[in-house]
């Protein structure tokens, strides 16, 4: 979907004005004294947040900010506040970086002047999907959602505790206020949630009372006479109606010596665990090596850039995501947005595919190979897409700084030989005695850690995932192109120099696990090569060379497998009709992060922060569908559909 960026003007009154709806963006009386009257009163806050750890907001037009700003002035001033604060607001029009800066006024105090900095400096490009942004040290998680209404809300996974149904009046915008946006709401409240906008009109209220909302008038702000307030009695209704195992699993409040237990120290499993310490949980991560990072994440350095397609499919869509949330919260040390070019030799199919993702320029743009050439300081064989933001990261370095999060302890020289079930929930052995007791367990092996072969198995028989291996060689020359400044991709890629060496590859083998070097697999990355630079057969000459082999692990449908793990010795829930996805029953506790392929760099936060929101019951950083699409009970489910399975 292409997203629009909202065209902005000063009504006569000096408020920031919207053409395109005809309508300002808030009451000429100020806008944060509006969104404390209307959504902090109306939905009972600050008071409603105390006792609870965890508190979520839902909006429904996210503006210029002055409501999110308002709520977090108002939580930070709360000595009794939760201790995590959670909004997702949609907005099909966001501002741009330059507009918000400009129409977004500033604080009331210094403290209020460095979030609303914050805001502007974390903005996100007109992407549509979700944008995570964070605030008070991560506390407060922002999840912007950018796109339609009536597309993104139903996909959306959350239990709002408070709503802030906003935008331009229903007479300019009246999409944003019909009953498919009520029943929407109502699918994701919360029990005892509470709902409050300025509109006053008695259609919605009718439309919220049909959903079940215990609906209110109460005064209103400025010269508006009255506003409504709505409840919802009890549990979630629609799409949230019955409990899906998949999320808000309990944590074990034994006094273990973890919360959780992260099998492979890897990029998968460094994330994971750190995801999970950043919420406050103590976390151990096994690696049966002598170190981290010491099978597929000890890459030199990795290329991540999103996988491009003419339709919205879930590799595309999904590893978009990976890669804006790696870009926007990555340390600074471990990576480098140098830019990446997508070679494409035939420019009529490289620029459709391009119009085809709709994407701004900002993120991604064509360039001819003159321009692409100033851009790499070498000349390629073609142009191709310009991707601004992307770059090359170092895994080994993103590994360490994730397992040296507070609430991470590392065991290496843990090989697993035995996990079961235990009073706390799991318990892991292993070679050398050691056992672990954690409510929660997280499966983030590598291939070795998975023996027999095509259909890779732990050893634990936890799940019957069709996982398989594929071995991949790059090859590693110093002093080969000490001019390329960004990363030169296409069937293959090229990266600039790592300490005078080039790394360039790679070959793809899939069912193999073996880590010998190989001359055919060297072959395979210099003819990549050489497609993406003529130079290359001159500038290798005479120039020693080594390899570097990785084992990555992947699915028949080339999607990873993260959440919650299914169990496959209990039968699905029955329900009328075809089995849905939420009915396959699941291991209590038991999760993976696996068959990231060769898009460990794109997948690893995008996969810790989903278990973490799963496990603890916060909002998914990315839509329901996507998540559906990397469950990993996706395979016994669709054997199911089929009748393959009793």
């Amino acid at each position: 979907m292409s997203i629009q960026p909202a065209r902005i003007e000063a009504a006569a009154s000096g408020t920031p004005f919207a053409p395109q709806f005809d309508d300002v963006y808030h009451a000429i009386a100020g806008a944060r004294a509006q969104a404390e009257h209307v959504f902090l009163h109306g939905c009972g806050l600050p008071q409603r947040w105390r006792g609870v750890r965890r508190f979520t907001v839902l909006e429904t037009g996210f503006g210029l900010g002055n409501t999110f700003l308002t709520l977090l002035a108002a939580w930070r001033a709360d000595t009794e506040r939760c201790a995590a604060l959670h909004v997702v607001s949609i907005d099909a029009h966001p501002p741009t970086r330059d507009d918000l800066a400009r129409w977004l006024p500033a604080g009331p105090d210094p403290q209020a002047d460095a979030d609303r900095a914050a805001l502007i400096a974390q903005w996100p490009p007109a992407i549509a999907g979700l944008h995570r942004l964070g605030f008070a040290d991560g506390a407060v998680t922002l999840t912007l959602a950018l796109g339609d209404v009536q597309t993104l809300l139903p996909r959306l996974a959350l239990s709002a505790d408070a709503i802030f149904m906003d935008g331009f009046a229903p007479a300019k915008n009246p999409a944003m206020w019909d009953a498919v946006v009520c029943r929407a709401l109502a699918a994701r409240a919360a029990p005892d949630a509470l709902l409050a906008t300025w509109c006053a009109t008695g259609q919605l209220r009718r439309d919220l009372a049909a959903c079940g909302f215990v609906v209110e008038k109460q005064p209103g702000f400025g010269h508006k006479r009255e506003m409504t307030v709505a409840r919802w009695p009890g549990a979630p209704s629609g799409a949230h109606a019955d409990a899906d195992p998949r999320s808000a699993t309990r944590l074990s409040t034994t006094d273990t010596e973890a919360n959780a237990i992260v099998i492979g120290a890897g990029l998968a499993g460094a994330a994971v665990a750190a995801s999970l310490a950043r919420r406050g949980l103590r976390v151990a991560v096994l690696e049966r090596e002598a170190e981290p990072a010491a099978r597929t994440s000890s890459h030199l350095a990795a290329a991540f850039r999103p996988a491009m397609a003419r339709g919205a499919t879930p590799l595309s869509r999904i590893t978009l995501a990976g890669c804006v949330l790696a870009a926007q919260h990555w340390p600074q040390h471990a990576w480098h947005a140098s830019g990446t070019l997508q070679m494409e030799s035939d420019d009529r199919e490289g620029q459709a595919l391009l119009a085809a993702q709709a994407w701004p320029a900002d993120f991604a743009r064509w360039v001819e190979q003159d321009e692409a050439e100033g851009l790499l300081g070498l000349r390629p064989a073609a142009g191709g897409i310009w991707f601004a933001r992307m770059g090359w990261a170092r895994p080994r370095e993103l590994v360490a700084h994730w397992l040296a999060q507070p609430g991470v302890a590392l065991h290496v020289r843990a090989q697993v030989v035995a996990v079961s079930r235990s009073a706390a929930g799991w318990c892991v052995t292993t070679a050398d005695g050691r056992r672990f007791e954690a409510g929660q367990l997280v499966l983030a092996q590598g291939s070795a850690d998975l023996p027999g072969g095509a259909a890779l198995q732990p050893p634990q028989g936890l799940h019957q995932l069709p996982l398989a291996p594929v071995r991949g060689q790059c090859s590693l020359i110093s002093g080969l192109a000490p001019q390329l400044k960004a990363v030169l991709a296409g069937a293959g890629y090229l990266l600039p120099a790592q300490a005078g060496t080039t790394v360039f590859g790679a070959s793809y083998e899939h069912g193999d696990a073996g880590t010998d070097e190989r001359e055919s697999s060297h072959a395979q990355a210099y003819a990549k090569a050489a497609a993406l630079w003529p130079g290359f057969a001159a500038a290798t000459q005479g120039k020693l060379r080594r390899a570097w082999t990785g084992v990555r692990v992947v699915t028949p449908d080339r999607l990873p497998v993260i959440g919650a793990l299914p169990d496959p010795d209990t039968p699905p829930t029955a329900r009328p009709g075809a089995p849905h996805l939420a009915d396959m029953p699941r291991l209590p506790g038991a999760w993976i992060a696996n068959a990231y392929g060769s898009r460990g760099l794109t997948y690893a936060l995008l996969g810790g922060e989903l278990i973490a929101a799963q496990m603890l019951g916060e909002p998914l950083p990315i839509e329901q569908d996507l998540a559906d699409a990397v469950d990993p009970a996706r395979f016994a489910w669709r054997q199911l559909k089929r009748g393959k399975t009793p």
